[in-house]
Protein backbone atom coordinates (compact mmCIF):
# COMPACT_ATOMS: atom_id res chain seq x y z
CA UNK A 1 0.00 0.00 0.00
CA UNK A 2 1.60 3.20 -1.17
CA UNK A 3 0.55 6.54 0.23
CA UNK A 4 3.94 8.16 0.82
CA UNK A 5 4.12 9.91 -2.56
CA UNK A 6 0.44 10.86 -2.76
CA UNK A 7 -0.78 14.43 -2.37
CA UNK A 8 -4.20 15.94 -2.76
CA UNK A 9 -2.68 18.53 -5.10
CA UNK A 10 -1.58 15.83 -7.52
CA UNK A 11 -4.78 13.74 -7.34
CA UNK A 12 -7.05 16.80 -7.69
CA UNK A 13 -5.08 19.55 -9.48
CA UNK A 14 -8.31 21.29 -10.49
CA UNK A 15 -9.39 21.62 -6.84
CA UNK A 16 -5.96 22.96 -5.91
CA UNK A 17 -6.05 25.45 -8.77
CA UNK A 18 -9.38 26.81 -7.53
CA UNK A 19 -8.31 26.98 -3.87
CA UNK A 20 -10.37 24.08 -2.52
CA UNK A 21 -7.30 22.35 -1.10
CA UNK A 22 -5.54 24.13 1.73
CA UNK A 23 -2.37 23.33 3.59
CA UNK A 24 -1.62 24.14 7.22
CA UNK A 25 0.36 23.06 10.26
CA UNK A 26 -1.34 20.13 11.95
CA UNK A 27 -0.96 17.72 14.86
CA UNK A 28 -1.94 14.15 13.94
CA UNK A 29 -2.18 11.85 16.95
CA UNK A 30 0.43 13.87 18.83
CA UNK A 31 2.87 14.15 15.91
CA UNK A 32 3.56 17.62 14.47
CA UNK A 33 3.54 18.24 10.77
CA UNK A 34 1.64 19.66 7.84
CA UNK A 35 -1.67 18.60 6.39
CA UNK A 36 -3.48 19.09 3.13
CA UNK A 37 -7.24 19.46 3.60
CA UNK A 38 -10.07 18.98 1.14
CA UNK A 39 -12.99 20.27 3.20
CA UNK A 40 -12.93 18.80 6.70
CA UNK A 41 -13.55 15.32 5.29
CA UNK A 42 -10.14 14.53 3.80
CA UNK A 43 -6.69 15.02 5.36
CA UNK A 44 -3.29 14.03 3.97
CA UNK A 45 -0.67 14.38 6.75
CA UNK A 46 3.12 14.74 6.50
CA UNK A 47 5.42 14.76 9.53
CA UNK A 48 7.43 17.89 10.22
CA UNK A 49 10.51 18.14 7.95
CA UNK A 50 9.29 15.24 5.81
CA UNK A 51 7.63 15.45 2.41
CA UNK A 52 6.17 11.93 2.49
CA UNK A 53 2.52 11.38 3.36
CA UNK A 54 2.34 9.50 6.67
CA UNK A 55 -1.43 9.34 7.13
CA UNK A 56 -4.64 9.75 5.20
CA UNK A 57 -7.93 10.35 6.98
CA UNK A 58 -11.19 10.28 5.05
CA UNK A 59 -14.26 10.81 7.21
CA UNK A 60 -18.02 11.27 7.12
CA UNK A 61 -18.35 10.31 3.47
CA UNK A 62 -22.08 10.26 2.88
CA UNK A 63 -23.19 11.95 -0.34
CA UNK A 64 -22.55 10.73 -3.88
CA UNK A 65 -20.15 13.55 -4.71
CA UNK A 66 -17.89 12.89 -1.70
CA UNK A 67 -18.07 9.12 -2.29
CA UNK A 68 -16.74 9.69 -5.83
CA UNK A 69 -13.87 11.85 -4.51
CA UNK A 70 -13.00 9.42 -1.71
CA UNK A 71 -13.06 6.40 -4.01
CA UNK A 72 -10.76 8.19 -6.45
CA UNK A 73 -8.26 8.61 -3.60
CA UNK A 74 -8.60 4.93 -2.69
CA UNK A 75 -7.84 3.94 -6.28
CA UNK A 76 -4.41 5.57 -5.83
CA UNK A 77 -3.66 3.87 -2.49
CA UNK A 78 -4.04 0.20 -3.33
CA UNK A 79 -6.84 -0.30 -0.78
CA UNK A 80 -9.29 -2.78 -2.29
CA UNK A 81 -12.29 -1.38 -0.40
CA UNK A 82 -14.52 1.44 -1.64
CA UNK A 83 -16.81 3.78 0.24
CA UNK A 84 -20.26 2.28 0.77
CA UNK A 85 -18.81 -1.28 0.80
CA UNK A 86 -19.96 -3.40 3.71
CA UNK A 87 -18.00 -4.60 6.73
CA UNK A 88 -18.15 -8.19 5.48
CA UNK A 89 -16.02 -7.22 2.47
CA UNK A 90 -13.42 -5.64 4.77
CA UNK A 91 -13.30 -8.80 6.90
CA UNK A 92 -13.04 -11.00 3.80
CA UNK A 93 -9.96 -9.06 2.65
CA UNK A 94 -8.23 -8.16 5.93
CA UNK A 95 -9.49 -10.87 8.28
CA UNK A 96 -10.38 -10.43 11.92
CA UNK A 97 -9.79 -6.89 13.20
CA UNK A 98 -7.21 -6.15 15.91
CA UNK A 99 -10.01 -4.34 17.71
CA UNK A 100 -13.57 -3.20 17.14
CA UNK A 101 -14.82 0.09 18.57
CA UNK A 102 -18.57 0.34 18.73
CA UNK A 103 -20.36 3.48 19.80
CA UNK A 104 -23.86 2.35 18.89
CA UNK A 105 -25.78 -0.28 17.01
CA UNK A 106 -25.42 1.75 13.83
CA UNK A 107 -21.72 2.56 14.06
CA UNK A 108 -18.63 0.41 14.36
CA UNK A 109 -14.93 0.79 13.68
CA UNK A 110 -12.62 -2.07 12.65
CA UNK A 111 -8.94 -1.47 13.44
CA UNK A 112 -6.18 -3.46 11.74
CA UNK A 113 -2.47 -3.44 12.51
CA UNK A 114 -1.26 -4.96 9.23
CA UNK A 115 2.44 -4.45 10.08
CA UNK A 116 4.47 -2.22 12.42
CA UNK A 117 4.31 0.40 9.67
CA UNK A 118 0.72 -0.01 8.44
CA UNK A 119 -2.46 0.64 10.41
CA UNK A 120 -5.93 0.70 8.84
CA UNK A 121 -9.16 1.78 10.48
CA UNK A 122 -12.51 1.29 8.75
CA UNK A 123 -15.60 2.91 10.29
CA UNK A 124 -19.09 1.85 9.31
CA UNK A 125 -22.52 3.35 9.67
CA UNK A 126 -25.42 0.95 9.22
CA UNK A 127 -22.95 -1.59 7.78
CA UNK A 128 -21.50 0.71 5.08
CA UNK A 129 -18.01 2.25 5.01
CA UNK A 130 -18.14 5.92 6.03
CA UNK A 131 -14.61 6.65 7.36
CA UNK A 132 -11.16 5.29 6.58
CA UNK A 133 -7.79 5.98 8.13
CA UNK A 134 -4.50 4.79 6.62
CA UNK A 135 -1.36 5.31 8.70
CA UNK A 136 2.15 4.42 7.51
CA UNK A 137 4.31 5.78 10.34
CA UNK A 138 5.47 3.93 13.46
CA UNK A 139 5.21 6.98 15.77
CA UNK A 140 1.66 7.83 14.72
CA UNK A 141 0.60 4.17 14.87
CA UNK A 142 2.01 3.81 18.40
CA UNK A 143 0.10 6.92 19.54
CA UNK A 144 -3.16 5.79 17.91
CA UNK A 145 -2.94 2.27 19.35
CA UNK A 146 -2.26 3.65 22.83
CA UNK A 147 -5.48 5.65 22.69
CA UNK A 148 -7.65 3.01 21.01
Amino acid sequence: MKIEELTLKEIFPEYYKHGYIREDEFDYAGVEGTAEFLTYHIIFFRKKNDNKTSAISISEIEDKYMIKIANKILSYTGVEIRFRDGHEKVKSIYGKPRSIDSTSYAYGCYNYLISPELFLSFAFSFGRLMDLEIIKDKDIIANVITVR
